[in-house]
């Protein structure tokens, strides 16, 4: 659905099922599947049976010859676990949603899109020239440009599906990084992000967003 969203727009499901098929047959995608379990209690994912696509060496290398700058790496990676596999697809989501809500051409531009291997490959770039402990990865991060003022706004996106390991201690410290980080400068040095608007963190409950809610009061 997201290729499908972004790429194929004017074209049905099917034409874009049947060109991500000749892409995998030719070893350019690699296809991976979520498990599920049916327990006679909850529904099964709505999607359960789509195939989620990821580039494999032979596609990192023809992107890499075609684009203007390099590919993040043209080593395939290895296959992910189920729950990385399902916290990057809600980060997707929303990114994917934005794009296209963006796609009106109303106040709001899109001018940048970045999920967490693009934070990644910039931290290590950073650590080359800088001794940098305790950094944080946001899950995901996007900008948006007003249109009619010229202005940028930057968020950073962290999806909380599971339960925090240490509990709210733990996330309380991490968004008390955080505002170090932001503090100290850290979010323009390693990612180049000047303008950061605010921290968006997606969760699963009503209840999950009271306990968060909770969290970020300490903060005060």
């Amino acid at each position: 659905d997201h290729v499908w969203t972004l790429l194929f727009p004017d074209v049905s499901l099917r034409v874009a099922q049947v060109r991500l098929q000749k892409l995998h047959r030719h070893g350019y995608l690699k296809r991976l599947y979520v498990p599920f379990v049916m327990d006679g209690e909850h529904a099964p994912p709505l999607h359960r049976g789509q195939p989620i696509y990821r580039l494999t060496r032979r596609g990192l290398r023809l992107l890499s010859e075609r684009a203007d700058r390099s590919a993040p790496s043209t080593k395939e990676p290895a296959n992910a676990s189920v729950m990385p596999l399902e916290h990057h697809l809600v980060v997707t989501d929303v990114l994917v949603a934005l794009a296209v809500a963006c796609r009106s051409g109303g106040s709001l531009e899109l001018s940048d899109l970045r999920h967490e291997g693009v934070f990644l490959a910039q931290l290590r770039a950073c650590r080359k020239s800088a001794r940098i402990a305790n950094a944080i990865v946001p899950d995901g991060g996007f900008q948006l440009r007003h249109t009619l003022t010229g202005t940028t706004e930057t968020f950073y996106l962290e999806v909380v599906r599971a339960d925090v390991r240490g509990g709210n201690g733990s996330l309380l410290h991490k968004l008390r990084r955080y505002v170090e980080l932001h503090r100290a400068g850290f979010f323009r040095t390693a990612y180049g992000t000047t303008d950061l608007r605010a921290v968006l963190f997606l969760t699963t409950s009503e209840v999950r967003v009271c306990h968060l809610h909770t969290v970020v009061l300490k903060l005060a």
